[in-house]
């Protein structure tokens, strides 16, 4: 692996926004030919080519740091302290960042000063830092990093739309849908909280199918979660899906398996979220020609619908008029296109691996 790409990070299952994001690079290294090598954070066992569990991350950093390695590292996790040895040791080498959601925001905030040292000397040690939305762009420029290598890159990398994907919706699923109209799909990567709030929003998409029921008897709500992280907040929801009786109406569908698929079948995509950063399956909905209504806890694309944070009344009010309006909102995205930001990755790691070559 001494001149090639090396990714470090989460690789599907279990199934996220970041997780897919480096299975579609991943993908686009193989198009292109180019050597990589990942190193799967998740610390679940894995037999696939070229991908090495890496349970003890910093032992694996710290052998990659001292190899002969001279291409691209780029590591798309949380840690101050590894981001910090990269950039430390990053002689020929180019050191790449990405920075996901708003968790470095929150992290320097409850730092003690030595800490919030460490945290912003090692992302200014980085060869680039990537922001995947405008919001993380402008606070990293805050934090003193030079323009030149910071680069706001969104996640979005189209999926590939292949029938293996689709052959891999269960029959239950499918059955749901096709007997209830309209279908809404909100999904979560895993249960998370933000400010003592839902993070993903489970509990307002359930208040949300109740009050939907009472107009539409036949609604059908599909919450799709790819990690039960925690089993007391989601058999509590459970218990809340039964409390309200809709039973037959909403249903939690734990997938391990891409989103895209499932989307393309339903008729409106739902991102409730408490916060955000740039949402993967917001822009595949889009792609696919599927309304999509978010919070407006962060700023979103064109072609979203905003209802006010943690607001059920408003958003209520905003599903009711999509379903109202339905072939209005359709006709909208008709011809909605989303650019491919994984070929700007790939530019970037062609240039480390060229500058490689030189030294």
């Amino acid at each position: 692996m001494k001149r090639s790409v090396c990714i470090i990070g989460p690789y599907p299952p279990p199934y996220g926004g970041i997780s897919v994001h480096i299975k579609r690079l991943i993908h686009k290294l193989k198009e292109r030919s180019i050597d990589y090598v990942i190193f799967d954070t998740t610390k679940i066992k894995k037999n696939l080519e070229r991908l090495v569990n890496a349970s003890r991350i910093r032992k694996v950093i710290l052998k990659i740091l001292f190899s002969p390695f001279t291409g691209v590292i780029h590591y798309h996790g949380h840690s101050w302290e590894i981001r910090f040895l990269l950039g430390l040791f990053k002689r020929k080498k180019t050191i790449i960042f990405t920075i996901h959601g708003t968790y470095l925001k929150n992290s320097i905030q409850k730092s003690n000063k030595v800490k919030k040292f460490f945290i912003i000397t090692g992302l200014k040690l980085a060869s680039y830092v990537i922001a995947t939305h405008v919001e993380i762009y402008q606070y990293l420029i805050s934090l003193g990093l030079k323009k030149e290598r910071v680069l706001l890159i969104p996640s979005f990398i189209p999926p590939l739309l292949r029938d293996e994907d689709f052959k891999k919706i269960p029959d239950f699923i499918l059955e749901f849908i096709s007997s209830h109209t309209p279908v809404i799909s909100a999904n979560a990567s895993r249960i998370s909280f933000h400010n003592g709030k839902d993070l993903y929003g489970i509990d307002m998409s359930i208040k949300l199918c109740y009050l939907l029921r009472e107009r539409y008897k036949n609604i059908g709500f599909i919450f799709v979660i790819s990690n039960i992280n925690d089993k007391n907040y989601f058999m509590e929801m459970k218990r809340k899906v039964e409390e309200l009786n809709l039973k037959e109406n909403f249903i939690f569908f734990i997938s391990k398996s891409e989103y895209y698929p499932l989307l393309a079948k339903v008729d409106l995509f739902l991102r409730p979220t408490t916060t955000d950063a740039e949402a993967i399956s917001i822009n595949e909905a889009l792609t696919l020609g599927i309304p999509v209504i978010a919070s407006d806890s962060v700023k979103r694309v064109d072609g979203v619908i905003t209802f006010r944070n943690r607001n059920v009344k408003d958003l209520f009010e905003k599903v009711v008029d999509v379903i109202e309006n339905y072939e209005y909102y359709k006709k909208n995205l008709s011809h909605y296109t989303v650019k491919d930001y994984g070929e700007e990755i790939i530019n970037l790691y062609i240039k480390g691996l060229k500058n490689a070559e030189n030294h």
